[in-house]
């Protein structure tokens, strides 16, 4: 387009309209306005407008600017880059202030469920009760998904809000009860059933469930007393304590095997079975005391070893977990899990270029686990590299996308494809913070009619 106007004067604004970016906007627009009602094919100055009305939170306005900078030059990159920002931000706002109501939202839940996408499914439950917590009917639903990605103990709690607001669904009673036989709670499964009965006699589905778990757990029952009528005078006899203590801890019940084992022949597989039997009880400091000295005995054996790690891990104390994980790597330097609980411990330790090397030893003996490149993401993404930590996240959802272990996955920012989503946006807003401190840098750094002439003359380009 050619130039009219005084060339003087459009130089002389736009420094000043620089001078004032960030400064006074309002003024910095006023600046460029002038520039515009001198020469209408100013693209810089479209584009300096553009900027200024973004700052000060106007995205309508300044994509409106951006649109005129790329009908003069379609090459704009910087107004491309700076427009999608707005639009995002549009979108933000839009999403703030056009929240979908309650009813939808559950309908959006009920069909990410049918996919199977359950994470996504409860997120959307967790919306709708923000919009009315008294719908038991939601709660229900979120109980569903829980249910499906096997959190038996969240979904009971779900089923429990929604009895609290209606005290005769015999429903939520009955899937209670269901939840409770999972987790081999048999007793309170059955008076969930019987509470659900009081309230409908005539539930046959219901019926059929107590009638079926009655008989079960009279055969359990039955076992149980078996065991302890045998022993119950002889506990103190070692040579039976041993064999009675494992048949109590194969029936799930700790806290007597743990009074077996304690009478038994001492020897490191009585101390470390002992020590399973604490940590299901969430003794995890004295089950790290056997465990221990199953190990003095057999330092080298692997399942003791791992789980004193678990325990250490449950106990939060991570320096000494990465030692005791570091004396397992020496015994089996292939131990897959023990690189990655090192891993995950040096992460929580904020130690991320440790943390990523033990990941990649991990995908050196298993390249396919889409769980370990998720975690070397992660890491990734704390040192703000985040073209190297995208990567990792798309080889993890590459690999297999089905794997159930990544529904499991999350990281501070949510599941493995939020923590990929806010990843990607980070970049993203790293790329138009560096593209604009560098248009500025250049901008500043020669007077405006000699980088107006070095850009006619191709010497420079605004990348």
């Amino acid at each position: 387009m050619e130039y009219s106007g005084n060339y003087d004067d459009v130089n002389g604004l736009y420094e000043e309209a620089l001078d004032l970016a960030t400064i006074d906007d309002e003024e910095c627009i006023r600046c460029y306005d002038e520039i515009i009602g001198i020469n209408s094919g100013e693209g810089m100055a479209w584009r300096g407008k553009g900027l200024a009305l973004g700052r000060l939170g106007r995205p309508q306005e300044a994509i409106q600017c951006y649109d005129e900078a790329l009908e003069i030059d379609p090459y704009d990159d910087l107004s491309q880059r700076s427009k999608d920002i707005e639009l995002e931000e549009i979108k933000a706002i839009d999403a703030r202030t056009h929240s979908p109501d309650a009813s939808s939202l559950v309908t959006k839940g009920l069909d990410l469920h049918t996919d199977g996408k359950d994470e996504e499914a409860i997120q959307c439950y967790d919306e709708a009760l923000k919009i009315n917590p008294n719908d038991e009917s939601v709660w229900e639903n979120k109980a569903n998904a829980l249910a499906s990605l096997d959190k038996d103990k969240e979904a009971i709690q779900c089923y429990d809000e929604a009895l609290k607001i209606n005290p005769e669904n015999d429903y939520a009673l009955a899937m209670k009860g269901s939840h409770f036989v999972t987790l081999e709670k048999y007793e309170e499964a059955i008076q969930c059933y019987d509470e659900a009965l009081k309230i409908n006699p005539e539930n046959d589905r219901v019926l059929a469930m107590k009638d079926q778990l009655t008989k079960f757990h009279e055969g359990y029952l039955s076992d149980l007393q078996k065991v302890k009528d045998r022993n119950l005078e002889n506990i103190s006899d070692p040579s039976n304590a041993f064999m009675e203590g494992m048949t109590l801890f194969q029936l799930k019940k700790y806290e007597e095997a743990i009074s077996y084992f304690k009478k038994a022949i001492p020897s490191p597989e009585v101390d470390g079975v002992l020590g399973m039997c604490l940590r299901k009880v969430q003794k995890y400091d004295e089950s790290i005391t056997y465990f221990d000295k199953a190990l003095s005995v057999d330092p080298e054996n692997e399942m003791y070893l791992s789980m004193k790690g678990f325990s250490l891990h449950d106990l939060k104390r991570y320096d000494e977990l990465v030692i005791h994980l570091t004396k397992l790597l020496k015994i089996n330097p292939l131990n897959e899990d023990a690189w990655r609980s090192k891993g995950e411990t040096l992460l929580n330790l904020s130690k991320y270029e440790e943390a990523i090397f033990c990941y990649e030893k991990a995908l050196e003996i298993n390249p396919d686990d889409s769980v370990h490149w998720f975690n070397k993401g992660e890491a990734l993404d704390k040192l703000s590299k985040y073209e190297q930590a995208i990567f990792c996240y798309e080889k993890g959802f590459e690999i297999n996308p089905d794997d159930p272990d990544i529904s499991e996955w999350a990281s501070d920012d949510g599941t493995a494809m939020q923590s990929l989503d806010a990843v990607k946006a980070k970049l993203s807003k790293e790329s138009s913070s560096k593209t604009a401190d560098k248009i500025e840098m250049i901008e500043k750094s020669e007077p405006l009619d000699v980088l107006k002439r070095r850009l006619a003359k191709g010497e420079i380009s605004l990348e």
